[in-house]
């Protein structure tokens, strides 16, 4: 059994323009093992959120290959994909994308509940993976009554909800001060030790890019 947790083969992703193609990933090859950390860098417009929602099944590249846990995701439907992605990987966006009507044992539940997890299992787990993200006093606070960081940690807490093998995340720090980017970089690296996930982050931040195993640098295509 293979102890990639990717193996990506000639990855391409074109975007057509009406004056032109725009090349983001042109030609990329990519393993990442199981349980390793990597980080995604570069500037803006490189390409690092592409690839992301490539890793995750939320997008498909142009041309090449995604392994994802040896099954290849350009041979699933986008059903199928979802349901992979579901069980499989934890997403967290740059902006948190929490359902603002629901309370945070409610957001970490729901995918949980979308899985399968009878309510009263998915709400108990929600209190313990809240508890891990130091939120065991936010469990009924809807997003709208929780700072920026708060925020953030919940969408950290649903990302494990499913027991993924990997966490994908997008500038997690990106919208938070020094000190509370710090707080969330402490708290996502203890989190992936105990849980024993893989991560892939696409950051700015090159004091959380530096504490990763390994760093991808992308450049910009000209």
């Amino acid at each position: 059994m293979s102890d990639n947790l990717y193996d990506c083969k000639h990855l391409s992703k074109l975007y057509s323009q009406p004056a032109n193609s725009l090349e983001v990933i042109k030609d990329l090859d990519l393993k990442v093992e199981k349980g390793t950390t990597l980080s995604l860098v570069g500037p803006s417009g490189c390409g690092k959120t592409t690839l992301l929602n490539i890793l995750a099944g939320l997008d498909v590249p142009t041309s090449g290959e995604v392994n994802f846990l040896n099954i290849n995701l350009s041979s699933l439907d986008s059903d199928s994909r979802a349901t992979l992605r579901n069980k499989e990987i934890g997403f967290v966006y740059q902006f948190h994308h929490l359902l603002p009507e629901f309370n945070s044992q409610e957001n970490v539940a729901l995918p949980m509940m979308m899985s399968g997890y009878g309510k009263e299992q998915a709400m108990d787990r929600a209190t313990i993976l809240l508890d891990k993200v130091n939120l065991s006093n936010r469990v009924s606070n809807r997003p709208g009554e929780l700072s920026g960081g708060e925020r953030q940690r919940v969408a950290i807490a649903r990302s494990l909800a499913n027991n993924p093998s990997c966490l994908l995340m997008d500038e997690p720090t990106g919208n938070l001060d020094t000190l509370n980017a710090e707080i969330i970089t402490n708290l996502v690296l203890d989190l992936v030790q105990q849980e024993g996930v893989s991560l892939i982050v696409a950051t700015h931040d090159q004091s959380l890019a530096g504490r990763l195993d390994q760093t991808l640098n992308l450049e910009l295509s000209l």
